[in-house]
């Protein structure tokens, strides 16, 4: 039988549906979430408590390398990072963890996007401690603001004009002091990032990359 390492906070709404795929398949399924070490099991699901964070100390690593998965799946943006280390520890097929850490970051994405040459829009990263007003005459408009490493289009704020831009960086100030996104102790929620609007129809592509052939779903 085979045993996957599943990575997910305990609010991840898809757990259900990988536990009931891995009983269709015929496969063992592990869970490590990001609950408290101090509660005994409270879901009564077996999982294994880690916290999510880019640093996670080496022996985290090597204790969820001990229950020898055969494959790691991470659900949802946090627990990437985490998940490509473990992969990439147990020689199993995955992400780099350097790319799975650029990818939970803007402008580390960005940067890496124009190193490789690939068409983006101008970009520059702020402190949210900077002056709004200042920072608001030196934009051309329009322009768009987001958080260096929250998910989900999470506080990504269109702007048309200086009034708006500080009108926006306020709601950002206010948005990065919540006690959900404090607790994650992560430097990048203390920057912001300025971009250029990029006009046009948007599109979004989903699907399956197996050994490296493409199928779009």
């Amino acid at each position: 039988m085979k045993r996957i390492l599943l990575l997910a906070t305990t609010t991840g709404y898809q757990i259900r549906s990988f536990g009931e795929a891995a009983r269709a398949v015929g496969a063992s399924l592990i869970f490590a979430s990001d609950r408290c070490d101090q509660l005994d099991d409270p879901w009564a699901d077996h999982a294994i408590p880690v916290r999510f964070t880019d640093d996670a100390p080496a022996q985290v690593v090597r204790a969820l390398a001990a229950q020898r998965p055969d494959g790691v799946i991470a659900v949802g943006d946090r627990p990437t990072v985490l998940a490509a280390r473990l992969a990439s520890a147990l020689g199993l097929p995955g992400n780099p963890p350097e790319a799975a850490m650029r990818s939970r970051n803007k402008l580390q994405a960005r940067a890496a996007f124009q190193h490789a040459g690939l068409p983006i829009p101008e970009f520059q990263a702020v402190s949210l401690q900077d002056d709004a007003e200042s920072l608001a005459a030196a934009t051309s408009y329009p322009a768009v603001l987001k958080p260096l490493a929250l998910s989900g289009s999470r506080g990504v704020i269109r702007v048309d004009d200086a009034g708006e831009f500080k009108s926006a960086f306020d709601r950002l100030r206010r948005l990065m002091t919540a006690p959900d996104i404090r607790a994650e102790r992560d430097a990048a929620h203390d920057g912001v990032l300025i971009e250029a609007f990029v006009p046009g129809v948007e599109f979004a592509v989903e699907g399956l990359l197996t050994h490296g052939v493409f199928r779009a779903l």
